[in-house]
């Protein structure tokens, strides 16, 4: 069969995320040696699989080398937490993203939502369900999590938007999207803070807002967050974390994030951006946002001088 090498460096694209929160800044040019994490793998038949999967364990896993810097993440979803994946995810990562499960879409909870909206229109139910599995997971294998993400153009429900809860109807104006904002993700971060107190050490409050052409650049089309609140809603996301963050009670060391792709290119874009809305506001961004992150999609035509 066809062999092929697969060297890692700092990143494995789709796979690896690291992240520099709560651990020390790197001050000098350590780097793993390549020798050490070499993987070769082949074209598997099915009769393979299980022994491939066993190879992807290293010798001198990035998170053993980086420990003292940074946690080394992996994305995991309902299926890839099971029992055939684990010794490769506890050998290999200390963190844990889940791949859709703390998105709105599998957070807030349409039922309970809309049982409510009629006595109060700011009513927002949320449910952990979809997540459990992969929470469970982590506490019990002593994995951080990175919560992705609160606020994000897609993978949101429509119904979050409009009156009564009812896609037949007008969608809500600012003030009531505003509240519905803060009722969700304080709802999100009361939750982990309550029952799940040392697992969340990082938060991407906002996704990929960055990417249109309404003021700042920010996403105006196909994104119901801009045609509710506007261009600024991205302050607004930023301004109910950090308060909620504020109010925990074991939660307040945990970064909020702004995450974005293609930083490689629109950095200037997203900083000036970020500058300019908190101003409107007569904010600091940096009281707010504690990281950039770079959703790295790298390959090896990447320039890594440009990217550090």
């Amino acid at each position: 069969m066809r062999k092929k090498i697969i060297i890692i460096g700092l990143l494995l694209v789709g796979v690896i995320t690291m992240v520099g929160c709560q651990k020390k800044q790197v001050e000098n040019n350590e780097t793993a040696n390549t020798q050490d994490i070499i993987l070769e793998t082949k074209d598997h038949t099915e009769e393979e699989t299980e022994s491939e999967i066993e190879q992807l364990i290293e010798s001198r896993p990035l998170k053993d080398i980086y420990k003292n810097y940074f946690y080394v993440g992996v994305a995991l979803n309902p299926t890839t937490i099971g029992k055939r994946y684990q010794n490769v995810t506890l050998s290999n990562f200390d963190s844990v993203t889940c791949e859709n499960e703390m998105k709105p879409d599998y957070i807030l909870d349409y039922n309970k939502s809309i049982a409510e909206v009629m006595r109060d229109s700011d009513y927002v139910a949320v449910n952990f369900d979809k997540c459990k599995d992969t929470v469970e997971f982590c506490e019990s294998n002593e994995l951080k999590m990175r919560l992705h993400t609160l606020v994000w153009h897609a993978q949101t429900p429509e119904w979050f938007f409009h009156e009564d809860y009812d896609v037949n109807k007008d969608l809500v104006d600012a003030k009531t999207m505003e509240k519905r904002m803060q009722n969700y993700i304080s709802a999100v971060i009361t939750y982990f803070d309550t029952e799940h107190p040392t697992l969340i050490y990082s938060i991407d409050v906002v996704n990929e807002a960055f990417n249109g052409e309404g003021k700042y650049k920010i996403k105006d089309k196909e994104n119901r967050w801009y045609d509710t609140i506007g261009y600024d809603y991205l302050y607004y996301a930023f301004l109910y974390a950090k308060q909620a963050i504020e109010n925990s009670t074991n939660m307040k060391d945990v970064t909020l994030v702004y995450n974005d792709y293609a930083m490689l290119y629109k950095y200037d874009t997203v900083t000036k951006g970020l500058e300019g809305i908190f101003q409107e506001h007569d904010a600091d961004v940096h009281q707010f946002v504690d990281v950039i992150g770079l959703q790295a999609h790298l390959d090896t035509d990447t320039s890594m001088k440009s990217f550090a």
